[in-house]
């Protein structure tokens, strides 16, 4: 019976002792006490950047599916730059002080009228060799032109019109457009004071 008693006092201890950590500091509490445990040691993962090298030749691996895809084309190379230099246009004529600078009123016609001088502009830049002009340049003044319909086909939608009319009303701006930039040529060979109204 002594032993039975003996056995259920010493459980909890054996017990306790078996689920403590094998450390001196849990053996002795006033050691551990004395001496706080060690905070844990912190270390930031170390993220490589990608290096230059890598891009280029990540880049350079794919040049062969972009030039089988016809990416660097003359007609491909046209459009990216045809982006570009329409928005170029755009920006420039659609600031806010022009309307008011020419007494304008603000509208639709009028805000084309000002993007339709700016193209006409460049065009007239690029065109400008004559017969020394190569088959980039007239590839480039027609899809400058095309982003400019298509930047017009946007803005006349954006007029709440029904989609039905959309088409009319776009030839309708661009018959205004093509009688404006003739009227420019005309003048222009002619005198470019009596371009400027003078």
């Amino acid at each position: 019976m002594n032993i039975v008693r003996a056995a259920r006092r010493t459980r909890p201890t054996i017990f306790y002792q078996a689920t403590l950590p094998l450390s001196t500091s849990a053996v002795n509490p006033a050691s551990s006490s004395k001496s706080p445990p060690p905070a844990p040691a912190t270390t930031s993962p170390i993220i490589s950047s990608p290096s230059s090298s890598t891009t280029s030749s990540t880049s350079s691996a794919f040049n062969w599916l972009r030039k089988f895809a016809g990416f660097y084309g003359d007609e491909s190379t046209a459009i990216r730059h045809s982006h570009a230099m329409f928005e170029s246009c755009h920006a420039v004529s659609t600031q806010e002080h022009l309307l008011p600078h020419f007494s304008l009123e603000d509208d639709f016609i009028h805000r084309h009228a000002l993007i339709n001088l700016h193209v006409w502009m460049v065009h007239n830049r690029l065109r400008s060799g004559g017969k020394n002009v190569d088959s980039e340049g007239k590839v480039m003044q027609e899809q400058l032109y095309d982003r400019f319909w298509e930047n017009t086909t946007e803005r006349i939608r954006a007029l709440g019109v029904p989609e039905l009319t959309v088409n009319k009303h776009l030839k309708e701006t661009q018959s205004l457009s093509f009688g404006s930039a003739m009227s420019f040529d005309i003048n222009m060979r002619e005198s470019k004071n009596h371009l400027a109204g003078m």
